[in-house]
């Protein structure tokens, strides 16, 4: 038992490292004792991605997604399919997949137990229909689910230089990019290098929500920005009923501090 518990960690630390090469191999191994495991597929097509292995990764996520539709888990497949297509969206194989599904009205009930009652969703802004565009890849809900969690957002206009947020304030709203750019800064004054430049459609935002801890970074706009804002309160009110969907922002948040733990690396920052 000590064994497969230190395997475990070596293939989970393996792609902390970057070393996806190896954790493929380590991941290989234990899907013959465990050939459903969902977990180890979903890390597999990680590594792959990792490697800009997109046609691997694919056919990793379509295979998930077969055996979740198998055993009934249609909620499963249309998530993992939409994963696919995320990095893959002029795929014919995931489209038409995902056409099936959506054919046979599966979709609309897609919100992993839960059922939203069509009357009671409002009728959505311009920009919040926007907002829902850009969240479809995202969060592989129905559309009704989709459209309850788009109400909460209020928009936000940003003029070039102007900062959203300051590291150490305390705060815990989900933001999400709509127009314009965001410069990343790990200081509390938002001067020098950015880290990173968050672009349409990313979220941001996602440590202090989930983690409770004030803000991590400092966020400044690039350019005339626009930014959906889902306080806190209203966002754990939407989200916490679907485990998927805040699973998809510990994925945003691991794959961010893997980036920022290969950056200092590479610039011989980190010891």
């Amino acid at each position: 038992m000590a064994f497969f518990t230190k395997k475990e960690e070596d293939h989970l630390g393996l792609i902390q490292k970057g070393d996806f090469k190896k954790a493929i191999k380590v991941i290989f191994t234990k899907l013959k004792s465990s050939p459903s495991d969902l977990n180890l597929k979903l890390k597999l097509a990680e590594c792959y991605e990792g490697l800009k292995d997109v046609e691997n990764a694919v056919t990793v996520y379509i295979d998930a997604a077969e055996e979740c539709q198998k055993s009934g888990e249609k909620e499963k497949a249309f998530a993992l399919l939409k994963k696919a297509q995320k990095i893959a969206p002029d795929n014919k194989d995931v489209k038409e997949r995902l056409d099936a599904l959506e054919t046979k009205k599966e979709v609309e009930s897609f919100s992993f137990d839960i059922e939203v009652d069509t009357a009671s969703v409002k009728e959505l802004s311009v920009e919040q229909s926007k907002i829902k565009e850009l969240l479809k890849p995202l969060f592989p809900v129905g559309e009704n689910a989709l459209s309850k969690i788009c109400e909460g957002f209020e928009i936000l206009s940003l003029k070039d230089g102007e900062t959203l947020i300051k590291e150490g304030d305390s705060g815990d709203s989900l933001y999400l990019v709509v127009e314009g750019k965001l410069k990343v800064f790990l200081n509390d004054f938002g001067e020098g290098e950015p880290i990173q430049i968050l672009e349409q459609g990313e979220i941001a935002g996602e440590v202090s929500f989930l983690k409770g801890v004030p803000r991590t970074a400092t966020l400044v706009a690039l350019g005339e920005t626009r930014i959906g804002e889902l306080k806190g309160e209203k966002a754990r009110e939407v989200l916490t009923p679907y485990p998927e969907l805040m699973k998809i922002l510990e994925e945003i948040l691991e794959k961010r501090v893997y980036t920022l733990i290969s950056r200092m690396k590479d610039e011989k920052l980190w010891r």
